[in-house]
């Protein structure tokens, strides 16, 4: 049976370990069985090269010299290992509940295995903290990107769209910091083009690339945290929007959000004119704003002086852009075969497990081999509370790690046994060395450490010195801590502040509370149950004492927390009842841009036979935009490539999603916002019904 890959990039670095002096080509080919049953030449030439690469992509560098006219290798074992760092009770209470943050379940693992590595045991790793915190969300591939060339000094080349334009121009940037502020990651560094330091958003970089720079490093006292509060979340050019009076939930769903157009600080009121509402509203993003516009096309007129005549008609050009986006991907998949989507949907059937990548697998075997080499007579029991895995699984890892021990000529460098329960490992030096974290883990890790300090500051003296032992542990010289900052806005942590202190103190509240689809805010009597966030917005969950059910509030909704005059307190029971519905919580739930959209929204139930029976639509959603898949809270069913281009820019490549449909025509405004990158799958007059 051929070598499986972890087993055998396990073989080859153990075999690289072993040796003091670099292997060539040929000696690496002879000490490796599973090379050797490649048969050809060739083929032992495209798996080294892929597992070389494989090794590098880990941070495991190969270090390559020519002697004698060939290539020799030897692992570059500079910062290979971890140094010895020890953290106390509170700091491990600490790092565990830094390392829960990360919403992305990738970064979760990754942060899982780091504190692993760190001594932290599963069980403290997954402590789930009473503090409330934000999660943080990556915001997509540019963000790995980014960490990855921060500390390597690369510099980054990007399409870039400034706040006030719709259109793309290619920039370069060599990173100084990055951080996260007003719900959106900030990248700043040195522009070579400009010769200036310069701020950028995340989300306005596309098509990032990250390559060498000669740019100059970040200059002493450089900190990201002053950077960040030196930012302006203030509106660009000032509009008046005139809509008829039905709309005007709608306009405030877009100004709560914030993210294209905000009410206008100096503005009353909404004024009533002859059956039209005139509002005055602030741009924060012109292309979000064309979005907003989309989604009800000609029923919103805008006044501007500041954008002139000019800008207005390429507002309007990119609105009725995205207007025939959507149209053009509907009438694509109206005729689509919807009965070939995939099997009917069973809310019992379990979920496909998703397939663990090599690499991944590869460092956990290592992890393994470290903590065995260091614990001998540990018991396979032992191990999987350690790493927070099944007997099983242990098992399965166990039986790699010997296959990678017998790939080895010889066989000498790796071995394991098992007396009466017990595991014993027979290692070459330095396998059983835990390795370093990479930098891009440490800054991870320091990202969710400057986020606990934003909330709870009672624990900044912790957190001091867990930051400090984390500068440590990464490879010398390759960050600085100053390099990246958290910001949380005083409005979010003052209602925050009062939720949690009425929650733990058992005590109800007075929300005035504005629902999607309204107008305007009311009160809310509520006994708060827990707090937690989806991609960077924050939730409460709690029980409407109005209603007697529990119900989610989203935080921004939110314009002021009183205190309940009648008092109500939960009663023993009903702790425990929060307790455990706050244990069962299934990891962070899917974020919900507009929640009640594909399912109950926040602070809303719907009706009864809707509750019973929910409708559930099948839906095309590109691969170029995978976080609407997440904010649908949607089943991937099957991959559908379209015969023709969606729309300019837009894959043809996509997943057939199945989701649970609670509101057509607020889906149907979500798709227009979205234009060309969902839309309903093999359902004649769907959008002419929402």
């Amino acid at each position: 049976m051929p070598a499986k890959v972890p087993e055998r990039l396990l073989a080859l670095y153990s075999l690289l370990v072993a040796r003091e002096r670099p292997l060539s080509r040929a000696q690496i080919r002879e000490g490796i069985e599973a090379y050797r049953e490649l048969g050809s030449h060739a083929a032992f030439e495209r798996t080294f090269e892929r597992d070389k690469a494989a090794l590098r992509q880990l941070g495991l560098e190969l270090g390559v010299e020519h002697r004698y006219g060939e290539p020799v290798y030897s692992l570059d074992r500079f910062g290979l290992w971890l140094p010895e760092v020890r953290f106390d009770a509170g700091e491990r209470l600490v790092l565990g509940m830094a390392s829960r943050l990360w919403e992305d379940p990738r970064y979760g693992e990754e942060m899982d295995r780091a504190v692993w590595r760190l001594g932290l045991p599963a069980s403290e790793a997954a402590h789930r903290s009473r503090i409330a915190v934000p999660g943080l969300d990556p915001g997509g591939h540019g963000f790995e990107v980014v960490l990855s060339a921060l500390p390597r000094g690369e510099e980054l080349s990007f399409d870039y769209r400034p706040g006030d334009g719709l259109t793309r121009r290619r920039r370069r940037l060599r990173p100084w910091g990055v951080g996260q502020r007003f719900n959106h990651w900030y990248v700043s560094g040195w522009d070579p083009e400009r010769g200036e330091p310069r701020t950028m958003r995340l989300s306005r970089m596309s098509g990032i690339v990250s390559g060498p720079s000669d740019a100059p490093e970040p200059p002493p006292g450089f900190s990201m945290t002053r950077t960040l509060e030196d930012l302006a979340d203030s509106g660009g050019a000032r509009l008046r929007l005139r809509f008829a009076p039905g709309l005007l939930p709608v306009v405030a769903d877009w100004l709560e959000a914030g993210t294209g157009l905000r009410r206008d600080p100096a503005a009353g009121e909404p004024e009533r004119r002859e059956g039209v509402v005139v509002l005055r509203a602030e741009v924060t993003d012109l292309e979000e704003c064309c979005r907003c516009l989309a989604e009800v096309p000609g029923e919103v007129e805008v006044e501007s002086e500041d954008l002139g005549p000019k800008a207005l008609g390429e507002v309007w050009g990119r609105v009725a852009e995205l207007t025939e986006a959507a149209a053009r991907l509907t009438r694509l998949l109206e005729s689509a075969p919807a009965q070939d989507a995939g099997a009917p949907h069973d809310p019992e059937a379990p979920r496909t497990r998703r397939r663990e990548s090599n690499p991944r697998r590869f460092l956990r075997l290592l992890d393994i081999l470290a903590y065995l080499g260091s614990r001998p007579g540990t018991t396979v029991g032992e191990l999987a509370e350690r790493f927070g895995a099944t007997r099983r699984q242990i098992g399965r890892d166990i039986d790699a790690i010997a296959a990678a021990g017998d790939y080895l000529i010889g066989g000498g460098d790796l071995r394991i046994e098992s007396l009466d329960g017990e595991l014993y490992v027979h290692l070459t030096q330095h396998l059983d060395r835990p390795l370093r974290l990479p930098p891009e883990q440490v800054l991870r890790l320091l990202l969710a450490m400057r986020l606990l300090a934003e909330v709870a500051p009672e624990l900044d003296p912790t957190i001091a010195a867990v930051t400090e032992k984390l500068a440590r542990v990464a490879p010398e010289d390759s960050l600085d801590a100053e390099q990246v900052s958290i910001r949380v806005e005083p409005r979010t942590s003052g209602i925050v502040d009062r939720l949690r202190s009425a929650m733990e103190g058992g005590r109800s509240v007075v929300l005035a509370y504005r629902s999607r689809g309204r107008e305007a805010a009311t009160p809310r009597r509520v006994l708060p149950r827990d707090l937690y966030t989806t991609n960077g917005s924050w939730y409460l969950s709690a029980l409407s004492l109005e209603h007697g059910d529990e119900r989610t509030y989203r935080i921004e909704a939110i314009e002021r927390v009183e205190e309940d005059a009648s008092d109500a307190v939960a009663t023993p029971a009903e702790g425990r009842r929060r307790d455990a519905a706050a244990a069962s919580r299934p990891g962070r739930e899917s974020d919900a841009v507009a929640p009640d959209l594909a399912r109950p929204g926040p602070g809303v139930t719907p009706s009864a036979p809707d509750a019973a029976r929910p409708e559930r639509l099948l839906v095309w959603i590109s691969r170029g935009a995978p976080r609407i898949a997440e904010q649908l809270d949607g089943e991937t069913l099957r991959p559908l490539r379209l015969a023709e281009d969606p729309a300019p820019g837009v894959p043809r490549e996509g997943d057939v999603v199945d989701i649970e449909l609670r509101d057509r025509s607020g889906l149907r405004r979500y798709m227009l916002h979205h234009a060309g990158c969902v839309a309903p799958l093999g359902a004649p007059g769907w959008w002419t019904r929402a």
